[in-house]
């Protein structure tokens, strides 16, 4: 089993955050490990490469240049763990509000296997913006 070091750990975000400006779905799923548990603030579970491909493919697709822009990245090498906060702005598909600009703030934890994210839990504020209001997110999974 490899482990990354603390200064792999920090390339691998800035290689892996770069596929998401880049909105290329194939290279951010690279990063994942074949079995990733991803857990969604919703609490929403999908299991393996392939669930999440089938989950994140049409918001890829039609992305409308949405970006996550990193605030903190804590690197812990012995536990192989990131804690990444966040904030995304991208178009909201919310109905009644499809396409406006919504603004969210959020962590990820991602714990790492053989140098590939096997676990992402993704936390999420429920109190966002979408067009200059506050909006409280009513989670449905």
């Amino acid at each position: 089993m490899k482990n990354l070091k603390h200064e792999e750990m920090i390339e691998f975000m800035d290689r892996w955050m770069k596929a998401w400006d880049d909105h290329d779905l194939e290279k951010v799923l690279d990063g994942f490990a074949k079995d990733v548990v991803f857990e969604g603030w919703t609490g929403r579970r999908l299991k393996g490469k392939d669930s999440i491909r089938d989950a994140w493919s049409a918001w890829f697709e039609g992305h409308g240049g949405f970006r996550f822009i990193p605030e903190e990245v804590f690197v812990d090498e012995k536990q192989q763990k990131v804690l990444w906060s966040w904030r995304y702005e991208g178009p909201s598909f919310s109905s009644g509000s499809a396409g406006e600009l919504e603004i969210r703030n959020g962590v990820d934890v991602l714990v790492f296997e053989d140098g590939l994210i096997k676990i992402k839990q993704t936390y999420s504020k429920t109190m966002i913006e979408i067009g200059g209001r506050k909006v409280v997110l009513k989670p449905t999974v």
